[in-house]
């Protein structure tokens, strides 16, 4: 994301940083996953369906930065993997887009009930291999990889391809969280409540939006030069760490998600509760229909020696 060059006195604990931050990132993308699978029924709705394409998409960036980033050994290798890291990255700001457009059409359209989903998802994938196809044609792979990185290369100013679609979506995404606080903060509900409360409230809508708008990838391009390297640092702790956010308020800290999973354990409770009566029931409807066998045959084997009693007798 950055334009210029990283201090090589900084390479090692950034790289380690950013390696440390992805695995974490990935485990929690993956329990993200899980959970709203297993809670589809009571969560599903546009949104949820975004936020796991992005999930998702995140959980293959990561992947193939920490596997293939360094692997330049073998150039067409490195060629394949920069190409694919740039059609991931690019993916997973196109993502990032779409939640915006979803939740800005959620505060602005209050009452809408036609969902672009189905229409909004499917250009996320397709329109970064647009870019990346344009990209690599118009320089003929040159600039994808260098003997360091397999990466967008400064040289080629190929870089630009990934930096300029990502500076837009940010951007768009800045404009729209802002005026989603701005709805936020003058609506009846929040308009009466006192500054603190106020403050209370955007605090935690900046943490649930951010992570899902990508705005602090704008760190990386801040750090221009060596004396700006900080914001390298906090480039590679807060994107590192997104799939960790996302997780955190999207899932643990999120009412939606709460409920679902009450809903859930109820449904299950009630489930082994019939289970257990109806196994109660079987049992006894077994014990009855034995002590009636036993009746039966019991009867069965008295009435013989009943009639010959009685035929005797009449004899």
């Amino acid at each position: 994301m950055s334009p210029g060059r990283t201090p090589l006195s900084h390479t090692f604990a950034l790289s380690l940083i950013s390696a440390i931050g992805c695995g974490v990132s990935i485990l929690f993308l993956v329990i993200t996953i899980i959970i709203h699978y297993a809670l589809w029924g009571y969560v599903k709705n546009d949104r949820t369906k975004i936020l796991m394409n992005l999930c998702v998409a995140l959980i293959l960036s990561y992947s193939l930065f920490l596997v293939g980033l360094t692997r330049t050994e073998i150039k067409e290798v490195c060629t394949a993997i920069a190409v694919g890291l740039h059609y991931m990255f690019l993916t997973d700001f196109c993502l990032m887009l779409a939640e915006g457009i979803q939740i800005v059409r959620m505060v602005v359209i209050v009452f809408s009930t036609r969902s672009i989903v189905h229409w909004l998802l499917p250009l996320c994938w397709v329109v970064p291999g647009i870019i990346v196809a344009i990209s690599a044609g118009v320089t003929q792979l040159k600039g994808y990889g260098n003997s360091q990185f397999c990466w967008l290369t400064l040289e080629s100013n190929l870089v630009w391809a990934f930096i300029g679609p990502a500076l837009l979506v940010i951007l768009i995404n800045f404009v729209i969280f802002i005026i989603m606080i701005y709805k936020m903060m003058t609506s009846r509900g929040i308009a009466g409540k006192t500054l603190r409360e106020k403050s209370r409230i955007g605090l935690k809508s900046i943490c649930v939006i951010v992570p899902l708008f990508g705005v602090t990838w704008v760190l990386g391009a801040l750090s221009v030069n060596d004396d700006l390297v900080i914001f390298q640092y906090l480039f590679a702790i807060f994107n590192s760490l997104q799939g960790f956010f996302i997780c955190l308020f999207h899932c643990f800290l999120n009412k939606q998600v709460r409920q679902g999973f009450n809903h859930y354990q109820r449904r299950q409770n009630s489930n082994r509760l019939d289970s257990k009566l109806s196994t109660n029931s079987t049992n006894t409807d077994i014990k009855k229909m034995t002590s009636k066998n036993e009746e039966r045959y019991l009867y069965s084997k008295e009435e013989p020696q009943k009639r010959i009693k009685k035929s005797i007798s009449t004899k």
